[in-house]
């Protein structure tokens, strides 16, 4: 094992002592979790079997009704979601290519799922470090591509978003052409407080979207893919040839449903928290923020230090002080390293002081 593999291990080990952290939403354990989930099932509430039953129905229709759209279907993951949506496109228009950004969760964390398993093709567009505007939908061949797949906010680049108008106009365009709009929503909760806009008026743009319920919101696992009924009535039948109808999925429904209740109506807060925490972070020293204004909850640092010895240094910080204030780096471009910064109630529970006092004292110790 290398030394920093070692300190990796050693990170993970401590890291679960930790008393208050900048990431995300407060942790629970394991059990403490499950026993969360006992107590907010009622004694009435029944298992969904295959993907029926009032627990899961009202939880996709919540979602569907929330985001304006016919329809939806829970499904294990976003993986399976996304490429089941582009499957379903590239069938009914038999064009088996669709484009999305150089850094798509569909290009780099999926195994080229797309390619092997569903048999489609990828057509990258787009700068790797902005966002897609509407400049880079209009070099698409509309009679090659069935697709087109934006991450709204993009994680790869610190949560980046195109501004609002262009949206539209790119919504607009990809109708006129008649190639369907997909929004990969992993941190869709974000873009209510960033556009100013309703969830209902975002969904409004696309023909279907995906949205997760572990992230932003602490649920296990689990997505939701939302469009028309006809369009929903297809992916059911996708979902159920690729296995991903299991008899039963209550637990990451019920931890849907929680982490709803807990924690959405703070996801507004927490982008309007972003942002004057990213201004407070970029005045230490050897640190710069992406974007240099967070438009998401979330953002980059790029730090200008050694490896070994800055992780060495988070391990001793954690150790005694219990505070998590970095995760473990992501990345390394440039001689710089690069973490992800995901904010939530876990950092909005202290002042912004707080996290820039402790981040300070890690640099420069």
């Amino acid at each position: 094992m290398t030394s920093i593999a070692k300190l990796r291990a050693e990170y993970q080990r401590v890291v679960g002592e930790a008393q208050h952290s900048m990431l995300r939403q407060p942790s629970r354990t394991l059990k403490q979790h499950l026993q969360a989930l006992a107590d907010f099932a009622t004694d009435t509430t029944e298992s969904d079997v295959y993907g029926s039953g009032e627990l899961i129905e009202s939880l996709e229709q919540d979602m569907a009704t929330l985001f304006g759209k016919e329809a939806a279907c829970f499904m294990p993951s976003g993986t399976m979601a996304q490429n089941i949506a582009l499957k379903i496109y590239a069938t009914q228009k038999d064009k088996p290519a669709f484009a999305c950004h150089p850094t798509s969760h569909l290009v780099l964390h999926e195994q080229a799922a797309f390619e092997h398993l569903w048999g489609l093709e990828a057509e990258l567009i787009g700068e790797a470090y902005a966002p897609i505007e509407l400049a880079d939908i209009k070099t698409l061949d509309p009679a090659r591509i069935a697709a087109v797949v934006t991450e709204l906010p993009a994680r790869e680049i610190g949560g980046q978003l195109p501004p609002w108008e262009d949206l539209v106009k790119q919504s607009r365009w990809l109708k006129e052409q008649g190639i369907a709009f997909h929004i990969d929503g992993a941190r869709l909760w974000h873009c209510k407080a960033a556009y100013g806009k309703s969830f209902a008026e975002i969904g409004e743009l696309a023909d279907s979207l995906y949205l997760s319920f572990y992230k932003d919101l602490a649920g296990i696992s689990g997505a939701v893919l939302l469009g028309t009924q006809a369009f929903i009535d297809k992916a059911k039948v996708w979902q159920r040839r690729a296995g991903g109808n299991l008899f039963s999925l209550h637990p990451y429904i019920l931890s849907a449903k929680l982490g709803l209740e807990e924690n959405l109506d703070s996801v507004d807060d927490a982008v309007h928290y972003a942002k004057e925490l990213a201004q407070a972070l970029n005045t230490v020293p050897n640190v710069e923020v992406l974007p240099a204004v967070p438009q998401a909850a979330m953002f980059h640092l790029i730090v200008d230090a050694d490896e070994p010895e800055l992780m060495a240094k988070m391990v001793e910080q954690l150790e005694a002080s219990h505070v998590q204030v970095l995760p473990l780096p992501r990345e390394k471009k440039n001689g710089s390293l690069i973490f992800e910064i995901p904010v939530g109630r876990a950092a909005m529970s202290k002042p912004v002081k707080f996290w820039h006092q402790h981040l300070a004292q890690l640099l420069q110790s």
